[in-house]
């Protein structure tokens, strides 16, 4: 089992499999919307982005798969 050690404010460069986790619990609108390249976010994406990647942040500490150290967190990955 390979592990990687991230902060809080580093999770926004977490691998794309982990940001596969964060969309899965978006709306589907959000989900299929295609964004043009340079676009601003509307208030309403921006929301469903922060709500989804929280969902997936307390899933990832209850599940185990995400371990708070006195460093950070360590994100363990199968």
């Amino acid at each position: 089992m390979s592990q990687k050690m991230y902060r809080i404010r580093d999770i926004v460069r977490l691998q794309f499999k982990d940001y596969i986790a964060i969309l899965r619990n978006l709306t589907p609108e959000a989900r299929t919307y295609k964004r043009t390249r340079g676009r601003v976010r509307t208030p309403e994406e921006k929301k469903a982005l922060v709500l989804a990647a929280g969902k997936a942040w307390n899933e990832w500490l209850s599940s185990g798969k995400l371990v708070k150290t006195d460093k950070g967190y360590e994100l363990y990955k199968i």
